[in-house]
């Protein structure tokens, strides 16, 4: 249910925001340098998260080794992110990119204001 909304969301957001950017190119000049800092800046803060929560698994992973020396121990792993936390931002970018040249591959008049 939850991703059937979130999904939705996603789908009228893309929608509004092509519609801006080919209707109103002018407009979506004005979005386009904070839709691509807060693209980069969620990915940037992922990855900061994403290396601070594998820096403390391995650093307590080295705590419980040092407090059982010479025992045998299984150690769990940690598992990487998904692929798509890459690919995601990179489409999004792509996108918002393709967006900012749509009037020109158009060939659409543009109003400056």
């Amino acid at each position: 249910m939850i991703s059937s909304i979130i999904a939705g969301l996603v789908v009228a957001f893309v929608s509004g925001l092509t519609f801006v950017a080919y209707k109103h190119p002018a407009g979506y000049r004005k979005l386009h340098i904070p839709l691509i800092a807060s693209a980069w800046g969620v990915w940037i803060i992922h990855m900061i998260y994403s290396f601070g929560e594998q820096s403390g698994f391995y650093h307590a992973l080295d705590g419980v080794r040092e407090m059982n020396k010479g025992a045998l121990l299984q150690t769990p792993s940690h598992e990487s992110d998904p692929i798509w936390w890459f690919i995601v931002p990179l489409a999004c970018l792509g996108y918002l990119t393709f967006l900012r040249a749509l009037p020109s591959l158009l060939d659409l008049p543009t109003k400056e204001r």
